[in-house]
């Protein structure tokens, strides 16, 4: 076999595992899943592994993180395989072994059974330790995938995936509103004092951020020096006294940086649902809000109105 049909076989058994994972739900069956690996490598052994399309097409492409665990998994599963079959065959050993003899001692093989079976049961056990394993680095990694690793907020891609699924699901078109938050002067503070100084301005108020909002609302980090707030489960006068209450408290806050106090404030530029936006639609209101709050001097919210 070269290397190109190897790689072909390891990524048709990775793509089987993943999807198998994908397509069950929470909690996962280990015992399922043990006897799923345990067929697939049979079918390599055979030489007979194909994955049938309908059934195990994955549902998302996985980084080369998840590619590895994965790996690692069968590989583990594959050893215990190589384990239970040197095991049975030990076993068809000891009974020809004793059937040969004239006079079976019973509890001598009743000894070696329990011996073999106590083997079996500490790797099926070492198995259901390692699935357990892998579920809990995969749940980990796509944690770490959807935070900043900076502020530790929500990161872009996960905004625009909780963004996508409010505006199909949102049913009041008050109840969901968007705060883009840009700290002002940034640059300048970037400059003055250096950009350790600036992650530290940026952590900072993203703290700020999480201890103010509700249960439920959402805080993201945009990019750059902007953030994103969602605000649930209110109307817009609701929205404007959160932002004001988070600029209110940001402007209060003296933050020191080698002796030196740094001042900072925000501009918030607030949309809310409306029936017919996406997430592209609403982004671009709450953008062109900001812009109008910056324009008008800064240190300032303005909400978006259709016709401005």
């Amino acid at each position: 076999m070269n290397k190109s049909d190897a790689k072909v076989i390891v990524d048709e058994v990775y793509d089987a595992i993943i999807a198998r994972i994908d397509n069950t739900p929470d909690p996962i069956n280990e015992s399922e899943l043990i006897d799923f690996l345990h067929e697939i490598a049979q079918k390599l052994f055979a030489g007979s592994f194909r994955v049938p399309l309908n059934l195990y097409t994955p549902k998302l492409s996985f980084d080369s993180e998840y590619q590895y665990i994965a790996k690692e998994g069968l590989a583990s599963y594959q050893s215990t395989n190589d384990i239970m079959a040197t095991l049975t065959e030990r076993q068809r050993e000891i009974l020809s072994e004793s059937f040969e003899q004239k006079l079976i001692d019973e509890a001598s093989i009743s000894e070696r059974f329990r011996e073999i079976q106590d083997h079996m049961n500490k790797e099926i056990s070492k198995a259901n330790q390692t699935i357990t394993d892998l579920v809990s680095q995969i749940k980990d990694l796509e944690v770490k995938s959807s935070i900043d690793p900076l502020t530790k907020v929500y990161n872009r891609s996960k905004m625009d995936e909780f963004l996508q699924s409010a505006c199909q699901q949102s049913k009041s078109p008050k109840n969901l509103h968007l705060l883009m938050i840009d700290i002002d002067d940034f640059k300048h503070i970037n400059d003055r004092f250096g950009h350790l100084a600036g992650d530290k301005v940026l952590i900072f108020l993203a703290n700020i951020f999480k201890k103010t909002v509700r249960d439920g609302d959402k805080v993201f980090r945009f990019g750059g020096e902007e953030f994103v707030i969602f605000v649930n489960r209110t109307d817009t006068d609701g929205a404007v006294m959160a932002a004001e209450r988070i600029m209110e408290i940001v402007r209060k806050s003296k933050l020191l940086f080698k002796e030196q106090q740094m001042g900072v404030t925000l501009s918030i530029g607030i949309a809310h649902y409306q029936e017919g936006d996406d997430a592209e639609s609403i982004l671009l209101h709450a953008d062109q809000a900001l812009y109008r709050a910056k324009n008008m001097g800064k240190d300032q919210l303005q909400v978006w109105n259709q016709g401005q």
